[in-house]
């Protein structure tokens, strides 16, 4: 009899959960076609094009050292180095992760190295983002700005010619008498 209450209120529930989670699908407007709901072969594809993306990130901060090495700009190849070893490290993994899944056979190993390979484009694309703020380029063009300073007459004194605005006293500088060698 509890057995069979506990069944009916946790099959409750998990319809809950579904039916909410199609219906904030539903609300989108959107198809989603979930990463999960790719054949095996899709999902190596993309593996694929992330590890060449990552490839190419790693040549291209490679070149951003070199030139930073060229420029002896010690800031620059500290912060380069450390992303490219980062880069590095996670293409290595990333590529490991490609054979294991060019290679699985089953669907939750397939769906796993996926996910893994998934989170390491991530991480490749913060570090890309921090390798260039290592060299001073932004992720987003702000365009030209302008400062302009306005200041406010009545704080100032009012004259034009700031003749009557209050200047520091000049400093005292008083340097005592050299000690004689008897003292």
């Amino acid at each position: 009899m509890i057995r069979s209450r506990v069944f009916v209120t946790i099959a409750a529930a998990g319809l809950c959960v579904l039916g909410l989670a199609s219906a904030q699908e539903a609300d989108t407007g959107v198809a989603v076609r979930r990463e999960a709901s790719l054949s095996p072969s899709e999902k190596v594809e993309r593996a694929q094009a992330i590890v060449s993306k990552a490839t190419r990130l790693s040549e291209r901060v490679a070149s951003l050292l070199s030139a930073a090495r060229r420029e002896a700009d010690m800031i620059r190849i500290t912060c380069l180095t450390d992303k490219l070893t980062q880069i590095n490290a996670n293409l290595r993994n990333a590529e490991i992760r490609l054979a294991t899944l060019s290679s699985a056979v089953e669907p939750a190993l397939q769906d796993h190295e996926f996910t893994v390979i998934g989170v390491l484009e991530q991480k490749f694309t913060t570090l890309g983002q921090e390798a260039n703020q290592c060299v001073g380029q932004t992720a987003y063009e702000t365009g030209t700005s302008t400062n302009e300073t306005q200041v406010d007459e009545s704080q100032v004194g009012g004259a034009e010619d700031g003749s009557d605005v209050a200047q520091p006293p000049e400093p005292v500088i008083t340097v005592p008498p050299p000690r004689s060698p008897n003292v």
